[in-house]
């Protein structure tokens, strides 16, 4: 459960930050020899005052601590109460610390956590699924709110990258301080036009990489604000045989800033001319220099922000992220003035039914909690949506440890069933449903007490009779007790009466079945009886 403190029921403004896959990123990372830091602008509301923040999370190789940096816009003095606190998935703080009654603009939260213990020896704790999760709360020093909101913010890092060759034709006629330029075009909008040069030494030897970028005015949210992308570089020499002759990584920050431009210059030794020409049939095909560029960028996807949350206390924000909620009554829904948690339930919608709030739950995983586990494959879910749409569910979380709660294993589901299980129960919407897996996708629906699941299929199958599938259908509704599904398929055949038992699906059926075939028959034979009567 979340810890207790004297601030639980202090009203004032709440910032959760998911940011997943930070744990396989920061592998990556810390490999590098440079910083990385990621930016989270959002926009704050105290005693009636408005203003605009940002929380970075910086990463160094050479030092033992993650840095946090919390900033707002600097006409904004009003003395506030900070804390900061990476949580673990139960929503309990890991690690917190405060700056009380400050009206600087940039708050430092210097040697933060331990690289350690977030990466290695708590992480477990720190790295749930790969989640690192970030609480920033903030108070107005001194005085009391009468509201508190909470915004819910989702990002993922990855590592994007290109690769693309250069060629320097004539290579041996390339002379001391003579340059050859090359524009790249990357395919990361981001980047501003750059400019690669391959040149000689003044001495004539030394083959050198020059990199120039002229960075652009860019539309950020105050005049003051500068983002810096880190782009990360690889280039090598490739002989005829593609072998690397010799290679060179380095890392560019590249800053792009609202009301400035800024040029970006820098030389890196590559090889030797020398070396190449004493090898020329190998390295200098038809006196041509192969240059190969890997161009990597550790990146942030957009953050997704759920609805401002206004109005809800503290203790209710602790809620959502508790592994011990029981009730889909306590889990985010959205009204027209943000997310909050219903209290009454007099907007909740027919139990065991998704809102449109869970579809967008489902869309974008906020607060995911668990893993359920098909075919090797983690499919990332919330325990209260499968408790409150299947008892099944809800009996097999009750009975596991809160170790191994983490992951549910499903030995006995196919990826693309287990799939469409989780949609509808998120979503009440099964997409590309065939009489084959409709079927299948039944019995899964039964097994788990997914009820509505289990007669979505049966009225899919209803409607999709065919005079060559009927009979299988009338075989499976027998086989599992569901006499509206059979009553249906019998309908259908005797709709069809002459026409079907002409066909090989029915002999094969009368043979295999005798005594539904002889149901059928009967119904047939008491049918156009009364018919006969009538007339």
């Amino acid at each position: 459960m979340a810890e207790q403190y004297d601030d639980v029921v202090r009203k004032g403004y709440t910032l959760l930050w998911y940011i997943q896959n930070f744990n396989v990123d920061a592998d990556i990372l810390l490999q590098r020899d440079k910083v990385i830091t990621f930016f989270n602008p959002f926009g704050v509301h105290l005693l009636e005052k408005n203003s605009n923040w940002l929380l970075s999370i910086t990463v160094y190789k050479n030092k033992d601590f993650l840095e946090f940096d919390l900033g707002r816009n600097e006409s904004d003095d009003t003395p506030v109460d900070i804390e900061l606190s990476l949580l673990s998935p139960e929503g309990s703080s890991l690690l917190t610390k405060q700056i009380t009654s400050s009206s600087q603009s940039v708050f430092e939260f210097k040697e933060f956590a331990e690289k350690d213990d977030v990466f290695v020896k708590r992480k477990q704790e720190f790295l749930n699924n790969d989640t690192l999760t970030l609480r920033c709360r903030i108070w107005p020093a001194g005085k009391e709110t009468d509201r508190s909101d909470l915004c819910v913010a989702q990002s993922e890092l990855f590592q994007e990258s290109e690769c693309f060759f250069l060629t320097v034709e004539n290579f041996s006629s390339l002379k001391a301080g003579e340059k050859r330029s090359f524009d790249i075009d990357s395919k990361f909008d981001i980047l501003p036009p750059m400019e690669i040069s391959l040149s000689l030494s003044d001495e004539g030897d030394d083959v050198r990489i020059e990199f120039f970028a002229e960075s652009e005015e860019i539309e950020l949210r105050t005049e003051e604000e500068k983002v810096t992308i880190v782009t990360y570089w690889k280039l090598s020499v490739i002989d005829t045989i593609g072998g690397v002759v010799d290679e060179k990584n380095w890392c560019m920050p590249i800053i792009l800033e609202s009301n400035a431009t800024n040029e970006i210059n820098d030389i890196i030794p590559l090889t030797e001319k020398s070396k190449l020409k004493a090898k020329k049939d190998i390295y200098l095909s038809e006196d041509t220099l192969i240059l190969k560029c890997f161009l990597s960028i550790p990146n942030i996807t957009k953050i997704v922000y759920d609805s401002h949350i206004s109005e809800v206390l503290t203790e209710d924000v602790q809620q959502l992220t508790s592994q011990d909620t029981q009730d889909v009554q306590q889990s985010p829904t959205r009204t027209t003035k943000g997310v909050r948690r219903s209290r009454t339930g007099s907007s909740r919608k027919e139990k065991n039914s998704p809102s449109e709030e869970m579809t967008s739950l489902y869309e974008h995983l906020f607060l995911v909690d668990t893993n359920l586990v098909v075919e090797d494959t983690c499919i990332a879910v919330h325990k209260v949506v499968l408790r409150s749409r299947s008892s099944v569910f809800k009996d097999m979380l009750q009975n596991m440890s809160e170790d191994s709660c983490s992951n549910i294993t499903l030995p006995d589901l196919d990826i693309v069933t287990a799939r469409k299980l989780i949609k509808f129960m998120y979503t009440d919407i099964v997409e590309d449903l065939t009489p084959d897996n409709a079927t299948h996708l039944y019995l899964v629906a039964d097994k788990y007490k997914l009820l509505d699941l289990k007669n979505h299929c049966s009225e899919f199958l209803k409607n999709n009779f065919t005079l060559h599938n009927v009979c299988d259908v009338l075989i499976f509704s027998d086989k599992h007790g569901d006499d509206d599904l059979k009553i249906s398929a019998q309908d259908y055949i005797l709709s069809k009466g002459k026409e079907i038992i002409r066909l090989d699906v029915w002999q094969i059926f009368r043979e295999s079945h005798q005594n539904l075939a002889l149901e059928v028959m009967e119904s047939m034979y008491l049918e156009d009886s009364e018919k006969n009567g009538l007339n």
